[in-house]
């Protein structure tokens, strides 16, 4: 519960006292120009079809929508993130001990890739059918 009151907060914080300036502070100018900006465009659009395609073949085209209930899907986000504040904790400390971040990256990039592809595979037989 602490976790979503933080999170929660953060995102109120960021909408009402973001920046100042002449105009208020605008998602839709402000997101692109800093995905431009950070030459983020490939990896962003990457992830979009990923996870367009996904959410198509297996939500929609392969019924998942009928077998998912509600709670099952808002519950499977926390167990990724308690992961995700762990690795970026105890990489923290990897990346303070080596003095450079490189290997700290590959390695979180690898983790990373496998863990979501472990997940993808359980979540699929989860809501597979019957």
């Amino acid at each position: 519960m602490a976790l979503v009151l933080a999170n929660a907060v953060s995102i109120l914080g960021v909408l009402f006292l973001g920046p100042k300036g002449t105009q208020p502070f605008d998602l839709l100018t402000a997101v692109p120009a800093a995905i431009r900006a950070n030459q983020l465009g490939w990896g962003v659009l990457s992830l979009v079809i990923s996870h367009g395609l996904s959410f198509y073949w297996n939500y929609i085209k392969n019924g998942e929508y009928q077998r998912a209930s509600l709670n099952a899907l808002m519950g499977q986000p926390y167990g990724r993130v308690v992961v995700l504040h762990l690795t970026v904790l105890f990489g923290g400390w990897v990346v303070m001990l080596l003095g450079s971040p490189l290997f700290a990256l590959v390695l979180l990039v690898v983790l990373k890739t496998a863990a979501d592809w472990r997940a993808h595979q359980a979540e699929r037989r989860k809501f597979a059918p019957a």
